[in-house]
């Protein structure tokens, strides 16, 4: 095999609790599934030892090809399983700066697509080495319902047959994870965590619509008003459930039927990229 393409997917999170803050991470229970928004890879494999990562798409222009997840965790996986490099073309599907996991699901990606090329089967190495790249890594590695809890390392992967469709409705600028966690640290900290276990909101359609939360909304609208204007825009849909993803700018209308979310998606009029998904 000389080369491989792979689809790497978004995530979102339905519910993210702050837990607290130990050694100076934020604590964080969150119930995330992925979503059928991805970037597409591309890897071409070479005769030394090198890789090389190219990036297309909007938003990613900025970002040094030498600075980002993908071309650490190619290296790494490289120098953990001696093989050869491998030249690496992602087409990004998925919105920068979003709070959609774009970073970690080229990272994972390319471990996956790597792993494929030079024939690596193994799995406890490659999550060890996803764990290392970021807190959505090790997650974005399977995909799928889970539980992330900690700073995110800490996986518990679901078997639910739950699928949802989304409205996601992108502003056209993002939201930093680390100004939104720095901005959320001077806000006034809420005691009030989900009473339901995320485990059994991923069982039932209803009950997690009805229970969708983000502590870091407030954070993120005060730093991009975009972002609450997206909210208001996604309760007009009439979803079963609205919220935003992960740290923004993205927020989403979440519905249990496939053809009110369709109907939804093309009577969406607003002011905001929207993007008709479903979970994975």
């Amino acid at each position: 095999m000389n080369s491989v393409n792979y689809r790497s997917p978004a995530k979102v999170n339905f519910t993210l609790d702050i837990k607290g803050v130990h050694g100076g991470y934020h604590m964080l229970e969150s119930l995330v599934c992925t979503v059928s928004i991805c970037d597409e890879i591309s890897v071409l494999a070479r005769s030394d030892d090198k890789v090389t990562v190219e990036m297309h798409g909007e938003g990613c222009e900025g970002l040094p090809p030498l600075q980002n997840n993908a071309y650490a965790a190619s290296v790494r996986f490289v120098d953990t399983f001696r093989t050869r490099g491998a030249d690496i073309v992602i087409r990004k599907g998925i919105p920068c700066g979003a709070g959609l996991g774009g970073s970690s699901a080229d990272a994972a990606g390319v471990l996956r697509a790597l792993s494929l090329l030079y024939g690596v089967g193994e799995e406890d190495k490659l999550a060890e080495l996803a764990a290392g790249l970021g807190s959505d890594t090790r997650y974005m590695l399977g995909g799928g319902w889970a539980v992330m809890r900690g700073r995110g390392e800490k996986v518990s992967f679901l078997l639910s047959p739950l699928r949802l469709w989304l409205v996601i409705l992108v502003p056209p600028v993002g939201v930093s994870a680390a100004a939104c966690y720095a901005e959320y640290d001077k806000l006034p900290r809420s005691c009030a965590f989900s009473s339901v276990p995320p485990e059994e909101l991923a069982k039932d359609g209803a009950l997690l619509c009805n229970s969708l939360h983000n502590d870091l909304f407030a954070a993120a609208s005060r730093l991009n008003p975009a972002v609450e204007e997206a909210f208001k825009e996604a309760l007009a849909l009439s979803p079963d459930g609205a919220c935003m993803s992960g740290s923004g700018s993205a927020v989403f209308a979440a519905f249990k039927d496939e053809e009110r979310a369709f109907r939804a998606y093309n009577s969406y009029s607003g002011k905001f990229r929207a993007i008709l998904a479903h979970t994975l």
